[in-house]
């Protein structure tokens, strides 16, 4: 038997940046979870709420701060929908360690790439007949 502990945290999450050295970011948040029972192929067979969890991230920069940008679109079907997504910032790799729920994580091990950064991104989807 394994069991998966998932959360999100929504909203307005109060959080610090160095935004123009991009030299440390952190944030401390409790985010509520939910606990799912999996079979042996790794499919939930029971989830319950599974309350709140304490999270804490902190960023320390590393390297160069780069600039970029990004722009991409999809037309599907003319006439059924359009999607627009652009972003512009600054970037830098960066070290990360978490605490979650009490365990401690360096980020930077586990996930191999750690980056943070400012950016402004707008995304739009257009849908003339309506979306569904």
């Amino acid at each position: 038997m394994q069991v998966d502990v998932s959360g999100n945290a929504n909203g307005n999450i109060p959080f610090t940046i160095d935004a123009r050295n991009l030299t440390t970011a952190s944030v401390n948040t409790a985010v509520s979870v939910t606990t799912c029972t999996l079979d042996a192929a790794g499919n939930p067979t029971s989830c319950v709420d599974g309350g709140t969890m304490n999270v804490a991230v902190s960023w320390n920069g590393q390297g160069e701060i780069s600039r970029g940008s990004a722009y991409e679109d999809h037309y599907l079907d003319p006439g059924s929908f359009v999607f627009i997504d652009g972003l512009s910032g600054t970037f830098r790799q960066a070290s990360a360690t978490a605490t979650i729920g009490g365990q401690a994580f360096d980020a930077s091990n586990e996930l191999g790439f750690v980056d943070m950064g400012v950016n402004v991104q707008l995304t739009v989807l257009m849908c003339p007949h309506g979306c569904s």
